[in-house]
């Protein structure tokens, strides 16, 4: 894997502060009990058993850092493909370097469908793409629909990826599988963008009319460059927490 060695420490804090998150935002994350699944802002998270815990929260960390700032940047999703690239951008900065990215309208034959079955058949395709292995691939498939099983049991974490993920008009939403094999951590991700004219109570779960809604799919590959990812580090904890501290300041007690 290549790495990014053209953007020094200093030029990288730089970029990364000009992705500033809203003043009100509140940085939206919630962890499954057993760790292996995580709902960050729009995105769910799955990890197979070999991701680190220290991984793992740099993942989430940048995801959700990079979601608030592709969300400052273009307000609503209706910016789309920008709003994507935005959101890859501040990854790369982060130390996530998309490998394989393609964005594109999606198509169904079939008259029926739910979101979550969308997403995971967009998330094989990028899992393919990370060329893992027969095994790798397998658990990686299967960490994912692990995760889709874990928020539709647990009313809290639902309820805070439909709140993140909803827009005016339809949904922007990501699903990703993230395995580390032999030193080298890679994410697999699927993001969904939709529009549709009738009101979902769950963006995952509700079965639509395929005619009746535009999708635009991305899949993307993730893999980690070590240097940049300590090197950000400190600065994304630091922003997310001033965030935190900013929405915390709001409640009188």
């Amino acid at each position: 894997m290549d790495k990014i060695t053209i953007v020094s420490k200093p030029q990288r804090l730089a970029m990364l502060r000009a992705f500033h998150s809203e003043d009100d935002a509140l940085p939206r994350a919630v962890t499954s009990q057993d760790e292996s699944a995580a709902v960050v802002a729009n995105g769910l998270l799955a990890f197979t058993k070999g991701v680190s815990r220290a991984y793992r929260q740099d993942i989430k960390n940048a995801y959700l850092y990079a979601t608030m700032a592709a969300d400052n940047k273009y307000g609503s999703y209706a910016a789309g493909e920008d709003w994507y690239k935005a959101f890859c951008q501040v990854m790369a900065l982060a130390g996530w370097v998309a490998k394989d990215m393609s964005y594109r309208a999606y198509t169904s034959r079939e008259k029926h469908l739910s979101m979550e079955k969308v997403a995971v058949e967009i998330l094989k395709g990028a899992i393919i793409s990370a060329a893992m292995g027969p095994a790798g691939t397998l658990e990686a498939l299967e960490s994912a629909r692990k995760a889709v099983a874990v928020v539709a049991s647990e009313d809290s974490a639902l309820k805070l990826f439909d709140s993140s993920a909803k827009t005016d008009s339809g949904a922007n939403f990501g699903i990703g599988s993230v395995v580390e094999e032999d030193g080298d951590v890679c994410m697999a991700l699927a993001m969904v963008q939709y529009t549709g004219h009738e009101n979902a109570t769950s963006v995952l779960f509700t079965n639509w009319d395929s005619s009746s809604l535009k999708i635009y799919q991305a899949k993307t590959v993730f893999w980690m460059d070590e240097i940049g990812v300590e090197d950000s580090r400190d600065l994304i904890r630091e922003k997310l927490g001033e965030a935190r501290k900013r929405k915390m300041a709001e409640f009188a007690i």
